[in-house]
């Protein structure tokens, strides 16, 4: 599974959830194994890495769908750069996103 396909099957799960987070600072974490497979001797590292998004504050009036996307967009540009730095490592299973949020007061 691709990450932008994962991306458009949690969609709208996680628009859901950002309904019941209102007033609420949220920020996306994607959790997935990173893999790196090594020709030669033909070894096989995998190690779980979790890509974050940065903060943004869901208030009664915002977009979910926009909240969502500006996240999800945040979180996927950080995961590339990632990939960058390390030419070799690529998406080996994706297990999840979660929101943590915090209450304003």
């Amino acid at each position: 599974m691709t990450l932008s396909h994962f991306a458009n099957e949690v969609k709208a799960l996680v628009t859901d959830k950002l309904q019941t987070l209102r007033q609420t600072k949220v920020k996306m974490i994607l959790k997935c194994v990173m893999q790196n497979t090594n020709i030669a001797p033909g070894e096989v590292t995998a190690v779980e890495a979790e890509f974050h998004s940065k903060v943004e504050i869901n208030l009664d009036g915002s977009d979910v769908n926009e909240t969502y996307d500006i996240t999800a967009d945040k979180t996927r540009d950080n995961m590339a750069a990632f990939q960058r730095l390390e030419m070799e490592i690529r998406i080996h299973s994706l297990f999840g996103t979660s929101y943590r949020e915090k209450i304003n007061h």
